[in-house]
């Protein structure tokens, strides 16, 4: 009996030592730019959608198949790699860091050109007196 709890422990602990969590490489690997991209798309779509979803209703867009369709894409691929990569914490901060330095980079375009049509649209203090 002691011989048998010996060797459930040791069967134990070694099944415990492997990694389960390292995620396949998918079939399909995007590279780290394209998933990017790809996310970087989904994040516009995602506020378009946010702001405005008689935009995308009228122009009958669908974010997950416009993703797959420009990216010829799957649900399983993207899906698959996106697992991928969130995997490996720091290409995945690689790859959001990327995503937010673009949507930043757009925003301030679009601030300074609506800054340009009207220059008198300042922000407004929120604690100046009334």
């Amino acid at each position: 009996m002691k011989k048998l709890a010996i060797l459930f422990m040791i069967v134990l602990f070694v099944a415990c030592g492997k990694d389960k969590n390292e995620v396949q490489k998918p079939e399909k690997l995007l590279t780290p730019e394209q998933m990017a991209d790809v996310l970087y798309d989904l994040a516009i779509l995602q506020a378009t959608n946010s702001y405005s979803p008689k935009l995308l209703q009228d122009a009958d867009i669908k974010n997950a198949d416009y993703i797959y369709g420009k990216y010829k894409i799957d649900s399983l691929v993207f899906t698959q790699n996106h697992k991928y990569y969130a995997g490996d914490l720091e290409m995945y901060e690689m790859i959001q860091g990327t995503v937010s330095d673009r949507l930043k980079k757009d925003k301030a375009a679009v601030d300074a050109e609506l800054n340009k049509e009207n220059p008198d649209n300042k922000p407004k203090d929120s604690i100046a007196k009334k």
